[in-house]
């Protein structure tokens, strides 16, 4: 029995994910396999994964950005440690020069990716803008991350209550 509705948009490739990992997929799909269709599945309203979702004060990488930068674009810029606004043009430049952006769906929220062995297709069920949309793909790439964007880890710190300075939360 096939769990695949017929008003599935159809793709060879789901990618879920605008953030490094999604972007990186992108490129190399296209790269390797030019006539590969694919979209990117982005929860938020920007490229730029972890890099959009931190905007506190400060952020930057913690390592060299030289470790992070795509081989197929250099990170030009002097800096060896960027700060978070650089990274997230640095990813939108990328997905731009790259017509890797027009593949980007914003304000889709994957609710489910459930494989249908009789048709050898993924079914991904997202919300998007308030509406349930269905993509179907002969492979998915999870892109996604780590972090819960829902509610973001929080440590239990003793006695942080008596702290007089302010708490700022990452997310």
């Amino acid at each position: 029995m096939s769990v695949t509705p017929p008003d599935a948009e159809s793709f060879d490739v789901v990618i879920i994910g605008a953030g490094f990992s999604g972007l990186g997929a992108a490129y190399r799909i296209t790269e390797r396999n030019p006539g590969t269709r694919y979209v990117i599945l982005e929860r938020r309203e920007q490229i730029g994964g972890t890099w959009d979702l931190f905007r506190y004060p400060g952020v930057r990488s913690d390592s060299s950005i030289f470790t992070l930068c795509f081989p197929f674009e250099p990170w030009t810029r002097k800096e060896g440690v960027a700060d978070g606004v650089h990274i997230r043009e640095y990813l939108a430049a990328t997905a731009r020069k790259y017509g890797i952006d027009r593949h980007i769906r914003f304000n889709s929220y994957v609710r489910s990716a459930d494989w249908d062995s009789s048709t050898d297709t993924w079914t991904v069920t997202v919300e998007q803008d308030g509406a349930e949309k269905i993509y179907r793909g002969r492979f998915v790439f999870f892109g996604s991350g780590y972090y819960n964007y829902d509610e973001g880890y929080t440590p239990d710190f003793p006695d942080l209550e008596e702290f007089d300075g302010t708490v700022i939360h990452p997310q």
